[in-house]
């Protein structure tokens, strides 16, 4: 597994440019979007956690099926940008994974959104021990790029096989698994009680 050249300023992207990755108008971003609402397992939640949120192009995704979406992401501007975005639809809180924000505690489904390879190994091991230990948690949804980048841990086809792994030596069992030449969406999912 290939280490970053350095920490990545995620706050500065933001902050030079509104949607560095283009979110918004890239169609690669919108479908890879479409193909992740698709995949979820329920119609509704009650609450959703978007753990990386970026420019909040899920977290809005999300709230047309949620009661409460929360909103969270390391960096500042992005909150910002979400909060904007989203207009009053969602909680944003500023928040570094693998921590949970107190409103996301009980959330039903995660969302990991081009996160997971950003994550050193040990970071993601510890995801996985906390998304086990949330009590209401009953399925988490994670969709990378494929491919590695010179500011990630490895390519986001084996970080999320990583996740995967460790998901299900607890009570996980794996739900979707969408392999596009570009980008990978995968789902675990859990019966409700099982943290």
């Amino acid at each position: 597994m290939a280490e970053p050249t350095g920490p990545v300023d995620f706050d500065g992207r933001y902050r030079e440019d509104p949607d560095p990755w283009g979110v918004h108008s890239r169609w690669y971003e919108r479908r890879k979007t479409a193909c992740l609402a698709a995949a979820l397992a329920q119609e509704r939640y009650a609450v959703a956690w978007d753990a990386a949120c970026g420019v909040g192009q899920v977290a809005a995704l999300l709230a047309d099926r949620c009661d409460l979406v929360v909103a969270s992401d390391l960096s500042p501007r992005a909150v910002e940008l979400t909060a904007a975005h989203t207009a009053g639809r969602v909680e944003t809180v500023v928040s570094r994974l693998p921590a949970v924000p107190a409103l996301a505690g009980d959330a039903e489904l995660v969302v990991l959104a081009e996160v997971v390879y950003y994550l050193p190994p040990a970071e993601r091991a510890r995801l996985a021990e906390v998304l086990t230990s949330l009590p209401g948690a009953t399925e988490v949804a994670a969709v990378s790029w494929r491919h590695e980048a010179e500011d990630t841990w490895g390519s986001g086809a084996d970080s999320l096989a990583e996740l995967g792994g460790l998901l299900t030596r607890s009570d996980w069992k794996e739900h979707t698994w969408l392999q596009d030449p570009s980008f990978e969406i995968r789902t675990w999912v859990r019966s409700p009680g099982s943290a």
